[in-house]
């Protein structure tokens, strides 16, 4: 598998390339890797702006038409793409609020863990409904009107609620999530077609039906070196998942059709135009990886043949990645140490990087100009856009 790495800070892009001997192009082209030296200019900072009382910024940053939405751990804040603030949800409504905000139905639906609070507002910032005291909701995935995801504490493991007023739709708990001390919620969930897939913290997946009935399960042996944290993505009737390791599913019937050991645990996995991207590198690495570089690696997803490997060792990455974004030509990860970096989607080559703040919170949301993410830059939290 190609291995693009990155120059030294402030220095030319330097890249390492073997070929074996013998091997044919096709060999050589995964074992491998050719380019050339190279100076990475980064596109420059549009706009910066401070988001005062959220605290942090939970991913994922939405996008509602020309507005970017943004989930600190007590208030919803909404950006014009130009950096104007235009509202926040007047927290602290919101005593933990562990996700970002999923819409439904023009409806953004916020779910608080710990303070078992949710709501619901429009892309003006007009609430719509408010929830106190019930189920706590982390909000993943949205189908037919309906927000699902994890409920926090005892109850279901997955749980959805209507986005037109927050009552309880259904509540699941499929059979292979319980343990001995009860039911696990959902750490991430993503809609595939008709089908939810949902992923519970230690592995198992399982696929439910628009009503909430558990359509298949899959146990964690398609994970590998222990607790991972699964998270999801999907492609039409493909669900990926990637933790310990990748692999994909056919959402409807559950069938395994790849899977490939990951160097270390995955942080987040993204599915575009083919190819799944799929970014390594935690603050608990697996036991035999203590010196694994982070980075991001790909995939094709029919086939799951391994494209390229693209590494981001530290001081650039630390330990930590974001989950990617997968976008035209582009591929789109944030790390630890506040750096954004582009990478060719077809090859993993470097396009380029810039530090945006001293530790980049979320996913880029990429539009048609601008990349945005979510940061911490002196003790603050920041929303900042860059130049595509």
């Amino acid at each position: 598998m190609p291995s693009n790495e990155p120059a030294d800070a402030g220095a030319p892009s330097r890249r390492r390339f073997l070929a074996l001997a013998g091997a044919s192009a096709a060999a050589a082209a995964t074992a491998g890797c050719t380019g050339v030296r190279r100076r990475l200019r980064a596109p420059p900072v549009a706009w910066r702006t401070p988001l005062a009382s959220v605290g942090h910024v939970n991913s994922p940053l939405v996008r509602v038409g020309d507005r970017v939405l943004a989930m600190g751990e007590h208030d919803l804040v909404a950006f014009a793409v130009d950096g104007e603030r235009l509202w926040d949800s007047n927290g602290p409504f919101f005593n933990h609020a562990m996700t970002g905000s999923v819409i439904a139905d023009g409806v953004a639906v916020v779910g608080d863990a710990f303070g078992e609070n949710r709501a619901g507002y429009r892309p003006d910032g007009t609430t719509v409904w408010s929830v106190a005291g019930e189920e706590g909701f982390m909000p993943f995935a949205a189908l037919d009107g309906l927000v699902v995801g994890g409920q926090n504490r005892e109850g279901h493991g997955v749980l959805a609620v209507d986005a037109a007023d927050g009552a309880v739709a259904w509540g699941t708990t499929p059979d292979n999530w319980v343990t001995d001390d009860g039911g696990r919620a959902a750490t991430d969930v993503v809609a595939a077609g008709s089908v939810l897939v949902a992923a519970d913290f230690d592995g198992p997946l399982a696929a439910l039906n628009g009503d909430g009935t558990v359509r298949w399960t899959a146990s964690d042996d398609w994970d590998t070196a222990g607790a991972g944290h699964p998270t999801l993505a999907s492609s039409g009737s493909t669900a990926v998942a990637a933790g310990g390791a990748v692999a994909a599913f056919d959402a409807a019937t559950g069938e395994r059709r790849w899977r490939h050991v990951l160097p270390d645990y995955a942080n987040g996995v993204a599915v575009a135009d083919g190819t799944v991207s799929v970014a390594v590198g935690s603050d608990m690495p697996k036991v035999d990886s203590w010196d694994a570089d982070a980075g991001v690696l790909a995939y094709n997803l029919a086939g799951g043949e391994p494209l390229w490997r693209t590494r981001l060792p530290a001081p650039e990455a630390r330990s930590a990645t974001t989950t990617p974004a997968a976008a035209g030509d582009r591929v789109f990860v944030g790390t630890a140490d506040g750096t954004l970096a582009a990478l060719d989607a077809a090859t993993g080559e470097r396009r380029w990087s810039r530090p945006v703040g001293s530790e980049v919170y979320t996913a880029p949301l990429v539009g048609d100009r601008r990349v945005f993410v979510g940061v911490e830059r002196d003790r603050s939290a920041e929303l900042v856009a860059v130049s595509r």
